[in-house]
Order: structure tokens, then sequence, then C-alpha cells
């Protein structure tokens, strides 16, 4: 048996123990994956492993399904990119879709340039600049440093309005105060050198989510902003009122109230007033972690009755080697099968369904909303996310 043949039953034994051939796999996947990374995986699942069904399901749509609701703006900010999508009526608007490579990549980067410029780095008893170290410091504690110090305020907004209450006041000096400098950080590398992180890097380097370097680059809010815009005129105002904030990046401590305070600034410029007249944003609270919301949407699909419909069989796979989109615009298939119903279809039944359970759910504790009971009904199903790259977060 060479080494191709006998990894997957390697795996099988150190990492799943479980038997695959009794589970159905479902996998929450970016909007946009290549279709050689799909196809690459399923033929693995198929033939390697002989899961019994597959099913596709779009991490924007999986997001929506622990809220119980159908129409909302996803916000998906994770490592490589932030991703938009309109959801209406469990339905995605195309059209109105957006992406930019503002995320946990881009302040990796700006962490790396403060340090560069600013931080220090002692032994006990010297002092050296940054620049000492041989090889820097790592992505994983880049994001550490990230996780750990990093926060976002309303700098935009509360200096205007300080600005103004003093000019109001004749306060001279008002132009030339500066906001406080948040305290330094001294942050162990090795258990010999610490890295004093100085306290401007804490909230100047996540600006650059709303600031970027490139003064005619989109942020994350002109992204959302934007997005709106190209959606119909009908639904602009219920998607603005439903925005759900998803993603590793999103859980800066600040990063939703900064972000609801620009929008609302920025709404009101002569860009976006006219278009977006009188327009209100209002943010869900997540029942769990943003950055596993789209996992937990995952088990909600896997422990329904509708995922028998909605999933492709190992027997289909191997009679016609093809994939459905996540839309399931295949005419091909409807006519092989005219028995099943689409996958746009199962959607608008399951997002249905998914709201009537929803509201049993917030008469209930928030215990009662937990992992565990889903667990349970779905023992006989794994789910995967899966992000676009490598994601830290």
């Amino acid at each position: 048996m060479n080494r191709a043949r006998s990894f997957p039953l390697s795996f099988r034994r150190r990492c799943l123990l479980v038997n695959p051939k009794d589970r159905r796999v479902v996998i929450v996947e970016p909007l946009f994956w290549p279709d050689v990374v799909r196809m690459t995986l399923a033929r693995v699942l198929f033939e390697h492993y002989y899961v019994p069904s597959l099913l596709f399901y779009p991490s924007p749509l999986a997001a929506l399904l622990p809220l119980g609701i159908s129409t909302a703006l996803v916000v998906d900010s994770g490592y490589a990119e932030t991703f938009v999508l309109p959801v209406y009526e469990g339905y995605g608007v195309i059209k109105g879709w957006d992406a930019i490579s503002l995320a946990g990549e881009t302040l990796h980067r700006e962490i790396e340039k403060f340090l560069q410029e600013h931080a220090t780095v002692t032994d006990g008893h010297e002092t050296k600049p940054y620049q000492t170290l041989e090889r820097g410091v790592s992505k994983e504690v880049l994001e550490d440093i990230k996780v750990r110090t990093c926060f976002l305020g309303d700098s935009l907004i509360s200096e205007s309005v300080a600005l103004s209450v003093a000019l109001e006041r004749n306060d001279s000096e008002a132009e030339k105060r500066e906001r406080p400098v948040p305290p330094s950080v001294q942050y162990p590398l090795d258990g010999i050198c610490t890295l004093v992180i100085p306290g401007q890097l804490r909230d100047q380097a996540p600006e650059v989510l709303f600031r970027p370097d490139d003064a005619e680059s989109e942020s994350v809010v002109t992204s959302i902003l934007d997005s709106i815009l190209r959606c119909p005129v009908d639904t602009r105002r219920a998607l603005a009122a439903s925005v759900v904030v998803a993603g590793g990046t999103a859980m800066l401590p600040g990063f939703l109230a900064r972000l609801q305070l620009e929008l609302t600034d920025l709404a009101k410029t002569e860009k976006y007033a006219k278009l977006l007249p009188g327009i209100d944003f209002l943010f869900h609270s997540l029942p769990v972690p943003a950055n596993v919301v789209s996992w937990v949407g995952g088990a909600i699909v896997a422990s329904l009755d509708t995922l028998p419909e909605q999933s492709l069989s190992r027997a289909r796979f191997l009679e016609t080697n093809r994939l459905p989109d996540w839309t399931s615009c295949d005419p091909e298939a409807r006519q092989v099968r005219p028995e099943k119903i689409s996958l746009a279809t199962a959607l608008r039944r399951l997002s249905a369904t998914t709201a009537a359970k929803g509201k049993k759910l917030r008469r209930s504790s928030a215990s009662d909303v937990n992992l565990p009971a889903m667990t349970s009904t779905t023992s006989k199903v794994a789910v995967a996310s899966l992000p676009e790259d490598k994601a830290e977060n």
C-alpha cells in the first residue's frame, strides 16, 4: 500500500475516531470557493472515506441560522479578507456582495510595522531595539498580540465631539491636544527576552481597518454602504436594520461599537445621504462567539430533516462526477431527479423552519441554546467549517 492510499486510513484511525461510512458530512464553505478545491475535497471524502452524502453550505447563510433570521447583511471579517453579502428572505443578493483585503492579515502587517518602528526588547539588564531580533516574531505571536492587547476606540466621534465642545468654550489649545495613549504592555517572548509593546500600537494599529493607508481604497465601512446601495431600494432599510458581524477579526474589543458609529457618521455625508435617507444601522447580538457562528449554523443544518434532500449522495457523485452549485442552478440535475426539490427551495423552507425555532429559543433561557442539545441530534453528522485560506482566527 503506497503512501497516498495509506494516509486516509491513518488519518481516520488517529484523528477522526469515528467510522466515516456512517456520517453525513456538512462543509461550511466561503461563498466563492474555487471549484477545484470543492471537487478535490468531494473526491477524497467519497472515494477514500466512503461518506454516504456531502453538503456544501455557504457560510453567510449558515451565520444566520443561530439567530433564526432569514434577512440580514452579513459581514464576515476573517484573516485574508472582509466579505459582505446581503441575504434577503433566505437568498443571497449576489450583485450586492463585496470583498476587501482588510482583515486579520492586514492588521498583522500593521502590528509588525509598529513593532519595527517603536518596540523594544529587554533581557532583564539591557534594552535593545526590536530590529535586534534575528527573525522578528512569528505569525502566531502577532495573532496573540492582536488578541491580547489591541482594541478599537470611538476615536472619530469622541475627538470631533471633544473638539467642538472645546471650541465653544474658546479653548485655544484644543487643536493641539492629543488623546491619551494607552499604557505599554510587556510581552514575554522566550522566557528570557521581553517585548515591550508601545501603547500607541494597541489602539492605532487596528485603525487600518477603517483608515487604510491608501486614501482611495475602500474601508470596511465603505464596503458595507456600497453593498447596500447595490441592493434593491425596497430591501435597503431592512438590511441596514439587521447587520450580522462574524469572523475572528470582528472579535476585537470595540469593533462593533466603532463600526456602528462609523456607519452612522458616513451615511450622513453627501455621497450617501441622498441614497440612504434616514437609515438606521442595528447589529445583532450573537448567541455564540463570532468566529464559530458559521460552524454552529452548519450544526443546525445537519440536525434538520431536510438534510438528505439537500445533500449530494455518494452514488450520485460517482455517477455524474459533478458538484451542484449552492444555488442548485443545474438544469441537468433537475431533469434527472425531478422529484427532488432545488437547494434554493430547501433554503427557503429551512429559513422558515429556523425562524419558527428561533422564536421558541428566545422564550427559553440562554442555557437552552447551548450546543449540547444540538450535539445529541447531530451524532450521525460531521460538520466542518473551512476558511478560504490559512485563517488563523
